[in-house]
Protein backbone atom coordinates (compact mmCIF):
# COMPACT_ATOMS: atom_id res chain seq x y z
CA UNK A 1 0.00 0.00 0.00
CA UNK A 2 2.75 2.15 0.80
CA UNK A 3 3.88 2.01 -3.28
CA UNK A 4 0.45 3.47 -3.87
CA UNK A 5 0.46 6.36 -1.34
CA UNK A 6 4.08 7.45 -2.92
CA UNK A 7 3.07 6.90 -6.18
CA UNK A 8 -0.35 9.46 -5.63
CA UNK A 9 1.94 12.08 -3.95
CA UNK A 10 4.52 11.72 -7.09
CA UNK A 11 1.86 12.45 -8.92
CA UNK A 12 0.90 15.13 -7.35
CA UNK A 13 4.19 16.49 -7.35
CA UNK A 14 4.41 16.08 -11.75
CA UNK A 15 0.82 17.72 -11.94
CA UNK A 16 2.09 20.95 -9.84
CA UNK A 17 5.48 21.40 -11.86
CA UNK A 18 3.51 20.42 -14.95
CA UNK A 19 1.30 23.47 -14.06
CA UNK A 20 -1.90 21.21 -14.75
CA UNK A 21 -3.78 22.96 -11.37
CA UNK A 22 -7.24 20.60 -12.12
CA UNK A 23 -5.50 17.46 -11.01
CA UNK A 24 -3.79 17.97 -8.18
CA UNK A 25 -7.00 18.32 -6.37
CA UNK A 26 -8.16 15.05 -7.80
CA UNK A 27 -5.12 13.18 -6.93
CA UNK A 28 -5.54 14.27 -3.62
CA UNK A 29 -8.56 13.18 -2.79
CA UNK A 30 -7.83 9.47 -3.91
CA UNK A 31 -4.80 10.18 -1.98
CA UNK A 32 -6.76 10.95 1.32
CA UNK A 33 -9.10 8.15 0.31
CA UNK A 34 -6.64 5.73 0.28
CA UNK A 35 -4.84 6.70 3.72
CA UNK A 36 -8.11 6.48 5.15
CA UNK A 37 -8.44 3.30 4.03
CA UNK A 38 -5.32 1.91 4.84
CA UNK A 39 -5.85 3.20 8.35
CA UNK A 40 -9.16 1.75 9.13
CA UNK A 41 -7.58 -1.69 7.33
CA UNK A 42 -4.92 -1.38 10.34
CA UNK A 43 -7.41 -0.73 12.69
CA UNK A 44 -9.58 -3.58 11.82
CA UNK A 45 -7.16 -6.11 10.52
CA UNK A 46 -7.61 -8.99 13.04
CA UNK A 47 -11.58 -8.61 12.98
CA UNK A 48 -11.48 -9.27 9.51
CA UNK A 49 -8.94 -12.10 9.53
CA UNK A 50 -10.89 -13.87 11.78
CA UNK A 51 -14.53 -13.18 10.47
CA UNK A 52 -13.23 -14.37 6.98
CA UNK A 53 -11.30 -17.73 8.45
CA UNK A 54 -14.58 -18.22 10.89
CA UNK A 55 -17.01 -18.40 7.62
CA UNK A 56 -14.91 -20.80 5.61
CA UNK A 57 -14.28 -22.97 8.65
CA UNK A 58 -10.81 -21.98 8.95
CA UNK A 59 -8.84 -21.06 12.08
CA UNK A 60 -5.50 -19.05 12.38
CA UNK A 61 -3.94 -21.67 14.19
CA UNK A 62 -2.45 -19.90 17.40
Amino acid sequence: MVWLLLAYKSQITVAELGGSPMRPPALRANLDGEVAMGGWLDANLRDITFASLKQSGQSAKI
